[in-house]
């Protein structure tokens, strides 16, 4: 005769925890991917880019380094974009278009093609993201 016995045991409540913590790690590496790709996208030059081209900077860079990113663990939710506290509204305007002193341009986006240019390598991140 064969006897055998078995033993469940219910490790659901760790596994979901490893879950979401993987689920915001990877979402950090995503929006720091975006956030390299859009300070990358914009050049020093002395001259302003070309309309529906990134935005040139000049020396101090201000734009380039305003470009933040932000992970909510709660929401599971990152933000990334320039910080309004570094350098006002002149970012939104860059990537929507705009007035600046009296004068309009046209918008000069940079954001939006850096999360087009990393769409298909954001999956990645997401990869092994239960393994500790």
């Amino acid at each position: 005769m064969l006897e055998v016995k078995t033993r469940i045991e219910s490790n659901f409540p760790r596994v979901k925890r490893r879950a979401r913590d993987g689920q915001v790690r990877s979402l950090g590496h995503a929006a720091a991917t975006v956030r390299l790709v859009a300070k990358r996208s914009i050049r020093v030059r002395k001259k302003a880019s070309q309309p529906g081209q990134p935005p040139h900077t000049r020396g101090r860079r201000r734009l380039k380094n305003a470009i933040l990113y932000a992970v909510n663990r709660q929401l599971q939710k990152a933000i990334v974009g320039p910080s309004f506290r570094l350098i006002g509204l002149a970012g939104a305007e860059m990537e929507r278009g705009g007035r600046w002193r009296e004068e309009t341009f046209q918008a000069r986006p940079f954001m939006v093609p850096a999360l087009e240019k990393t769409k298909p390598r954001l999956v990645r991140h997401w990869a092994g993201a239960l393994v500790p």
